[in-house]
């Protein structure tokens, strides 16, 4: 079966997403950017999308908690939740999503500590978690990311030094942006 792409352009007509569309196993990409999603703003169960590698939910009125099992989307590349009403914590489980290189989910009301399984991200280049209400400090969730090139904590409220040996991160210590 040939892999399928999806993106819905600012519809504006749905009002929610259609938990069917967790049973498109062969989907490699879904973008439903931007179509103010807003009758009851949940996600729909996306834990049979293994072949998966591009997710984009960005810009709607999604509420909620970031579901733990899209983790079983082990080959998720890219992941951005922008701009939505997500809360509660990270879930340990999104250090199962290995493959991951770029993920965003800044404005959020993301709570509670980063957790240390996103060290598992060998090949994050782009994390974006600003505006959330994320505590706690850095400590070594970042340790061996060698990849990464963008980290963007701001307006949280983390506390104390980014404890990570610069020489583990030899693409951010160039970056400016942290």
């Amino acid at each position: 079966m040939a892999p399928l792409a999806g993106r819905i352009a600012r519809t504006r007509r749905a009002k929610r997403i259609t938990p069917s569309i967790g049973n498109l196993m062969f989907l490699r990409s879904l973008d439903l950017s931007r179509n103010g999603f807003s009758e009851s703003g949940r996600l729909p169960p996306l834990s049979r999308l293994h072949r998966l590698e591009v997710l984009d939910l960005s810009w709607n009125s999604l509420q909620g908690t970031i579901p733990d099992t899209l983790a079983n989307c082990s080959k998720l590349p890219v992941l951005y939740f922008f701009r939505n009403s997500l809360a509660g914590e990270i879930h340990p489980n999104v250090g199962l999503l290995s493959e991951l290189t770029e993920s965003g989910s800044s404005r959020q009301c993301i709570s509670g500590h980063l957790p240390r399984t996103m060290r598992n991200f060998k090949q994050l280049v782009e994390l974006d978690l600003s505006y959330n209400n994320l505590d706690g400090g850095v400590a070594s969730s970042f340790g061996n990311l060698n990849q990464l090139k963008h980290l963007d904590l701001s307006n949280n409220k983390l506390r104390g030094p980014l404890h990570v040996d610069c020489k583990f991160l030899p693409a951010i210590s160039e970056s400016p942006v942290i």
